[in-house]
């Protein structure tokens, strides 16, 4: 009798810890949940503030591939509209990295009319309306102060189609009346583009931006294979690359002028790559 009691006092008072460590657990849960929804812009901040590209890539890429939605678009996209440079090809970067999410923000951004001039780094220049000489160091071939433009340019480097936002460093003496002209022109093509965007994905875009005849989207594309700082494509791992893309490569390295050098570079890489490959498969 008196074992059957303590039993029994045993068997309530194990039930009883279950259910209380349960519920700390469910409680514990929900604080982690709480606590990352709550924090989410502070997250982004801290990917922005990342003072080096060689940093701020991969935790960029790795905070959108955790934004499974793309609620985050809003909020990136209104950087993208800052008055900062900085701030601007940060913002750019992650919106290349949500990939087709990111098109219909850029898309509407593409008829935004606004003006928001940019404060220039020492290293960095664009075309604008001062007309001085661009600066030495990095060259951007768009009137960035113009937020269809900013679009455009962003739109250009995602899609790897030639809408033709961009200018020569010359075009810019063009007057206002010229420029508008392109502009508006440039904006019809993306709604056009926009309007059969269907099942696009970026995979195929840069295939056959690599199979066009349009120098300037092939150059787009193997811009994007040589970088070590490009946004990441879903589904363009190493084996697309060696046995899908590496082929057209051959063909655009057996050409001529700035394509086939860009070519050569990229097979460079792609032989770089499978080498390291074949080091970590024999290690492993």
């Amino acid at each position: 009798m008196v074992n059957s009691i303590v039993w029994t006092h045993n068997s309530t008072l194990t039930r009883y810890c279950r259910v209380v460590c349960s519920a700390i657990l469910y409680v514990l849960i929900a604080i982690v949940l709480s606590t990352t929804c709550l924090f989410a812009d502070e997250t982004l901040d801290d990917v922005m503030e990342e003072f080096l590209w060689l940093d701020f890539v991969p935790k960029a890429a790795e905070y959108v591939r955790k934004d499974h939605s793309g609620k985050m678009i809003p909020s990136i996209a209104n950087l993208f509209t800052s008055s900062d440079l900085d701030t601007v090809f940060r913002a750019k970067f992650l919106l290349l990295c949500y990939g087709q999410k990111s098109v219909p923000t850029l898309v509407r951004f593409s008829e935004d009319h606004r003006r928001v001039k940019l404060h220039k780094t020492a290293d960095t220049s664009y075309i604008d309306d001062q007309k001085n000489d661009p600066a030495p160091g990095i060259f951007v071939p768009y009137r960035l102060d113009l937020i269809s433009v900013r679009a455009g340019w962003a739109l250009e480097d995602l899609t790897f189609c030639d809408f033709e936002f961009s200018e020569p460093w010359q075009e810019q003496q063009a007057d206002n009346c010229e420029t508008e002209v392109r502009r508006r022109m440039a904006i019809r093509k993306v709604l056009a583009w926009f309007s059969c965007f269907g099942d696009w994905d970026r995979r195929s875009a840069l295939h056959n931006a690599l199979i066009s005849r349009n120098k300037k989207r092939q150059m787009a594309a193997l811009n994007w294979m040589r970088s070590p700082f490009a946004a990441p494509i879903e589904g363009c791992d190493d084996s697309y690359i060696e046995f899908t893309l590496k082929p057209i490569v051959e063909t655009l390295a057996s050409g001529t002028g700035e394509v086939k050098i860009q070519a050569q570079h990229v097979l460079d890489k792609i032989k770089e790559v499978g080498l390291q490959n074949s080091e970590r498969n024999k290690a492993d």
